[in-house]
C-alpha cells in the first residue's frame, strides 16, 4: 500500500534576500560551460547568515519498503529517501536548507535530487513549481511537479511514482515544445549521496574514459592515470581509483561519453552502512553519466559547509538524457513531446554493482577459482532461479527468494581457469523472465575520445561550410563568450547567398525583434533553397518566414508559406496547427477542425492542437486526455474551465507567465473573448498582463508597478507597439 500526504513541514532554513528589482543583461557570464544570460528571470545576489525555522509545502510518498520526500517549493526535487528497513539514506536529504550562489539566478541548495533543464542547473532551482497530486488504478501514487520554463515558454514536468511492493522511486519526465520554433534543451537528474572515506561511486563497468564540462579534457576512468587538464589541473601519476570519494582532492567533473557505455545504470556504495544507491534509465537516451565532487580537501569541505550545518559531505551522480555533457544541447521541436523514465532504489548487503535494471541488482567479484556473487530485487521474488554459467553452460543454479529487504550472497566454486568474460550471473524469476544479467566484458575496447577544440576566428576557417558548422555548434550550444553570427557573417561575406547562413542569420535576427533583417535573409535563403528544386527536402527557411509573416500581422502570406512547408513529414504537424489557427481568426471553423485533424494524424502528442481540437469541437474528452500525458498543461485546463468542466489551480493564476502564455493560445486562434477570461483569471497580475488585457479588449491599461515585470516573448512587441504613446509601455519594450 502506498501513502501519499501533504503537509506543511518546517525546516531550519536561511532564507535570501528579495531579487533585484532591475532587469540582469549578463549577456557574456559563463555558467557550467554554456551561456549564462539571467533574463527574464529576477537575479538575488543577497544571502543570509541568519537561520530561521521555516514551513515548506511537503509531499511525502511511503509504502513497505522505502520514504519518499518532495519540495515542490524548490523548484521541484526531491528532498530526499530512505529504506525503512536499514534507515538508510538513499538519497541524501539535507538537514537544513542553505543556499549557496551557485544557481544561474543566484540561490541553490544541495541535497535530494534536482530536476535540471532546459540547462544545468535549473534556472528556476530556488523557485517554486506547482504540485499535482494523483493516485493511479494499478494502487501507485504520483506527485507531479512541473513549470512553464521563462527563457523560452516551453513546458516541462515530473512524476514522482511509488509503487506498492516496490523499492523504486520512480520519475517520469514530460517535456513539450509549447512554442513554434526549434529550441535547444537537456535534462539532468542531479542525485546527491552522502559520502565519506568508505564510499565509492559505481560506474558500470564497460567505462573506460570520461572528461570535464565542454569535453575539454579526457582521462582514462575509473583509474585515473596522468594530468587531468581541466580549469583545475591535477596530476593523478600511474593510477588513481577515482570512484573513492577520499581519492579526488579537488573539485572535479567526470562525465561519461555517448557510446562510452552500453550499460543503463549508475549507483554508489557506502561500505560503512553496506548499502548503497542504484539509478537505471534506458542509455539510449539516457546516455550521459557524471560524478561531481568538491574534492575532499580544504575547499570541498569549506563548501559542504556553505551548503548545511551539520559536516555532511556528499558527491552528485547525475544521469543525463538526451545529453552526455555540461553543455550538450539537443533541439526539441515545435509542438514535440519528449518523456523519459529514471528510477533510483537502495541496495543492501551486496557490495558494490555490477548491473542493475529496474527489477533487480547484481554484484560480481572473481578471484582464482571462486565467485562472489550477490542479488537483490526491487519486489518480492519467490522461487526465482539464481543461475551462473560457464562458456554458456549451467554450473550452478539455485532456487531462492530475494525481495527488497533481504539480497542472496553466493560464494560459488569455478574452475580455475574460468576467465571472467566467460562467466555469467543471471537471476530469472519463475515465470522465465530475466530480471538481471551480467557477464564482464573485455577491457581496452573503447576508443579514446577526442577532447572539444576551441573554434578557430572566422577568418581563419578555410569554407563557408565549417563556419556555418562552427557556427550551428556555437547557437546551439549557447556559447557565452563566442558568437554564432560571426561565423555565418563571414560566410555571407564570401558568399552572400549562402543557404544555411542566411537561414540562421534570419532565425537569429528574429529572434532579436529584428524582423526587417530577419526577412531579408530568410529571402536569400529560400532563393538558394529553391534554386533548382521548387520542393525541398528540409523546408524550414520557408517555415521560418511563414513564422515571421504572422509575427509581422501578415497572416495571408503566413498562410501560405505555411502551406508549402507542410508539404514535408517533419514540418506538417507543426504547419497545419498554425494554418488552423489561421482559419480560426477568419472564422472558418470547419477547415480549422480539419487541419488540426490532420496535424494530430502526423504528431498525436501535440498538445495545443488537441486543446484546440477539443475546444472547436465542445469535446472535454478530446481536451482531458492532454492532460492524461500532461497533468499540469495550462492552455488545456483553461480550455476545460472555459467550457465549465474543472478548476485552474490557484498556483497558476496567481502566475502572470503562465496565465498570459495561455490566453496567447487562444488569442493565436484568434480567440480573443476566451482570452479575455483568461487574463481576468489571474490573482496576482503584472504590468504586461495589463497590457495584454487592454490589447485584446481594445480599451486603455491599467497601470500598476514594474517591478519584475520582465518581457521576452517575441509576441510581447506586437502588444507593446500597440501603446505607442505609454512610456511604461515603450520602456518594456
Amino acid at each position: 500500500m502506498v501513502e501519499m500526504k501533504r503537509e506543511k513541514r518546517e525546516i531550519p532554513s536561511y532564507i535570501p534576500a528579495p531579487p533585484e528589482t532591475l532587469p540582469f543583461f549578463l549577456e557574456k557570464k559563463a555558467y557550467q560551460g554554456a551561456s549564462g544570460r539571467v533574463y527574464p528571470l529576477p537575479y538575488t545576489d543577497r544571502l543570509s547568515n541568519t537561520r530561521v525555522q521555516k514551513a515548506y509545502d511537503m509531499i511525502t510518498l511511503s509504502n513497505e519498503y522505502i520514504e519518499v520526500e518532495l519540495l515542490p517549493e524548490l523548484g521541484g526535487k526531491i528532498h530526499g529517501a530512505v529504506h525503512k528497513a536499514s534507515g538508510y539514506e538513499f538519497i541524501y536529504r539535507n538537514i537544513c536548507i542553505k543556499p549557496a550562489m551557485v544557481g544561474l539566478a543566484g540561490p541553490w541548495v544541495s541535497g535530494g535530487v534536482e530536476f535540471n533543464w532546459p540547462q544545468h542547473h535549473r534556472p528556476t532551482t530556488f523557485m517554486p513549481s506547482e504540485a499535482t497530486l494523483q493516485e493511479n488504478p494499478d494502487g501507485s501514487k504520483t506527485c507531479w511537479m512541473g513549470e512553464g520554463e521563462p527563457f523560452h515558454h516551453m513546458r516541462g514536468m515530473v512524476g514522482i511514482t511509488v509503487y506498492p511492493g516496490s523499492s523504486i522511486v520512480e520519475a517520469r519526465a514530460v517535456v513539450y515544445n509549447r512554442t513554434d520554433t526549434p529550441l535547444p534543451f537537456m535534462w539532468w537528474n542531479n542525485l546527491a549521496v552522502r559520502v565519506h572515506k568508505d564510499y565509492k561511486a559505481v560506474f558500470p563497468p564497460d567505462v573506460e574514459w570520461g572528461s570535464d564540462h565542454d569535453r575539454r579534457a579526457v582521462i582514462s576512468f575509473p583509474v585515473m592515470k596522468g594530468v587531468y587538464e581541466t580549469a583545475r589541473p591535477f596530476d593523478y601519476g600511474e593510477g588513481t581509483d577515482a570512484t573513492w570519494f577520499s581519492n579526488i582532492k579537488l573539485p572535479t567533473s567526470v562525465m561519461v561519453m555517448r557510446g562510452q557505455s552500453d550499460m543503463d545504470f549508475l549507483g554508489g556504495y557506502d561500505f560503512a552502512a553496506d548499502a548503497g544507491t542504484v539509478t537505471v534509465a534506458d542509455h539510449h537516451y539516457a546516455v550521459g553519466k557524471k560524478m561531481w565532487t568538491w574534492g575532499d580537501g580544504d575547499f570541498g569541505r569549506a563548501w559542504c559547509a556553505n551548503l548545511t550545518d551539520n559536516d555532511d559531505r556528499y558527491i552528485e551522480l547525475m544521469t543525463g538524457v538526451y545529453t552526455d555533457n555540461q553543455p550538450d544541447f539537443t533541439y526539441i521541436m515545435p509542438g514535440e513531446m519528449k518523456t523519459f523514465t529514471t528510477v533510483w532504489y537502495p541496495v543492501r548487503q551486496i557490495g558494490p554493482v555490477k548491473n542493475a535494471t529496474r527489477e533487480a541488482a547484481v554484484s560480481f567479484e572473481h578471484s582464482a577459482d571462486t565467485l562472489k556473487t550477490g542479488v537483490i530485487s526491487t519486489s518480492v521474488q519467490k522461487n526465482a532461479c539464481l543461475r551462473v554459467t560457464l562458456g554458456g553452460a549451467a554450473v550452478y543454479t539455485e532456487t531462492v527468494d530475494v525481495d527488497p529487504d533481504h539480497a542472496v550472497l553466493r560464494t560459488i566454486r569455478l574452475p580455475a581457469a574460468a576467465q571472467d568474460t566467460d562467466i555469467c550471473v543471471e537471476l530469472v524469476s519463475r515465470q522465465n523472465e530475466v530480471l538481471v544479467r551480467y557477464r564482464p566484458t573485455p577491457a581496452g575496447c573503447r576508443q579514446k575520445p577526442k577532447a572539444r577544440t576551441i573554434p578557430p576566428r572566422p577568418a581563419e576557417v578555410k569554407s563557408t561550410e565549417e563556419l556555418y558548422l562552427h557556427g550551428a555548434h556555437l547557437e546551439q550550444y549557447k556559447h557565452h563568450t563566442y558568437r554564432p553570427e560571426d561565423y555565418y557573417l563571414e560566410a555571407l561575406r564570401r558568399d552572400p547567398d549562402d543557404l544555411r547562413c542566411n537561414h540562421a542569420m534570419g532565425r537569429s535576427m528574429m529572434e532579436k525583434g529584428d524582423f526587417t533583417a530577419a526577412g531579408a535573409c530568410l529571402d536569400k535563403a529560400i532563393a538558394r533553397l529553391k534554386w533548382r528544386n521548387d520542393n525541398p527536402a528540409d523546408p524550414e527557411p520557408i517555415y521560418q518566414k511563414a513564422r515571421l509573416a504572422r509575427l509581422r500581422g501578415r497572416t495571408d502570406e503566413a498562410y501560405q508559406l505555411f502551406a508549402d512547408a507542410s508539404w514535408q513529414f517533419g514540418w506538417r504537424s507543426a504547419c497545419l496547427y498554425e494554418m488552423a489557427c489561421i482559419d480560426c481568426c477568419r472564422g472558418e471553423r470547419r477547415s480549422a477542425i480539419e487541419h488540426l485533424k490532420q496535424s494530430l494524424e502526423t504528431n498525436v502528442h501535440h498538445f495545443a492542437a488537441r486543446t484546440l481540437l477539443g475546444y472547436l469541437t465542445g469535446s472535454c474528452e478530446t481536451v482531458a486526455g492532454v492532460l492524461e500525458s500532461a497533468p499540469q498543461d495550462s492552455f488545456a485546463r483553461y480550455a476545460l474551465w472555459l467550457m465549465g468542466k474543472g478548476e485552474v489551480p490557484p498556483f497558476i493564476c496567481g502566475r502572470p507567465q503562465d496565465v498570459t502564455d495561455a490566453a496567447l493560445d487562444f488569442m493565436r486562434a484568434g480567440l480573443y473573448r476566451e482570452a479575455s477570461r483568461v487574463l481576468d483569471s489571474c490573482t496576482k497580475p503584472d504590468q504586461l498582463l495589463l497590457y495584454y488585457k487592454a490589447y485584446v479588449t481594445g480599451t486603455e491599461a491599467k497601470h500598476m508597478d514594474l517591478t519584475l515585470c520582465f518581457p521576452n516573448r517575441l509576441e510581447d512587441i506586437a502588444v507593446l507597439k500597440a501603446f505607442d504613446r505609454d512610456w511604461e509601455a515603450q520602456y518594456l519594450l
